[in-house]
């Protein structure tokens, strides 16, 4: 999703197995992850944009899988 600098995502998940979760973006070849939780089963939280660029939310879980329960809400700067 395209952020605005000072745009916030509020997020919260829960998984049935660890997983990996990051919030990311692309400079030319290079990957950005300006938030990363490694193998937890839930967080919850708030990123905020300090650039405007296009953000992925990204979970990862093992070679077992996992189900996911997640919600997000975006929220513009000045909201």
């Amino acid at each position: 999703m395209h952020l605005a600098a000072g745009d916030r995502v509020e997020f919260a998940f829960e998984s049935t197995e660890p997983v990996d979760f990051d919030v990311h973006y692309h400079d030319g070849k290079l990957v950005v992850m300006p938030l990363v939780r490694e193998k937890t089963r839930a967080d919850a939280g708030v990123f905020a944009a300090l650039q405007g660029h296009d953000y992925c939310l990204k979970w990862e879980a093992g070679g077992a899988g996992a189900l996911l329960d997640f919600r997000i809400r975006l929220r513009p700067a000045g909201a």
